[in-house]
């Protein structure tokens, strides 16, 4: 970063605010900052971040999909959204519909943005909206690739492990590294007929492809 400083955006876990973070070290971080709309109201639900040091437009610095979620997940979707600064947010673009955990990186490989995003797929078995990710990837952050399902820890056969009734992906972090992929993986292992009874299993993954 510009001014030499590490920066971490994340969400309040009881209302939801998005704030920012700053550090020197990556140990000792700052007190957070609320993260704002332009027009004064406060940012809800997840955030996933990149600077872009390149853009021209120093309104247009910070780059981020943000969580527009009303509480009614039916209408949550993933938006591009812009700051000079990483606090003050301007809405550019509405993007896929999706549910909470997102990630958004860049490739300069490809150069191009990377999103990954959880949906609800309805379930074959017993436990309902299964817990999938998707990826797409785009050149603008305005227009996007179809949507493709990422496999391998949320395949459709899920009774892997012995009192598992099925795995769903709940996070998956997908990060550039060179013309490979890494990401950090959390799927969350569920024991019964409800859908949060369960525990959260990470990994760390690698593709060629984004997909597998």
């Amino acid at each position: 970063e510009k001014d030499q400083l590490y920066k971490m955006w994340n969400q309040d876990g009881g209302k939801y605010i998005v704030r920012m973070f700053t550090s020197k070290d990556c140990i000792n971080w700052s007190m957070p900052v609320n993260c704002y709309w332009d027009n004064g109201e406060q940012v809800l639900c997840g955030s996933s971040v990149v600077i872009d040091d390149d853009e021209p437009d120093p309104n247009k610095r910070y780059k981020a999909i943000i969580l527009n979620n009303d509480k009614n997940r039916s209408v949550a979707t993933y938006n591009y959204c812009t700051s000079a600064d990483g606090i003050v947010w301007t809405l550019q673009e509405t993007g896929p519909h999706g549910r909470d955990v997102h990630s958004l990186a860049y490739d300069a490989v490809n150069d191009e943005y990377i999103l990954t995003y959880k949906q609800s797929s309805r379930s074959t078995d017993n436990v309902q909206d299964k817990r999938i990710h998707r990826v797409a990837v785009s050149k603008d952050l305005y227009n996007w690739s179809p949507a493709v399902r990422q496999y391998t820890v949320d395949a459709p056969d899920d009774n892997i492990m012995e009192g598992v009734l099925r795995t769903d992906g709940y996070g998956n972090g997908v990060y550039a590294l060179g013309d490979s992929y890494v990401s950090m993986n959390w799927r969350l292992l569920l024991q019964d007929s409800d859908s949060y009874n369960g525990e959260l299993d990470n990994n760390m993954l690698f593709s060629r492809d984004l997909t597998e």
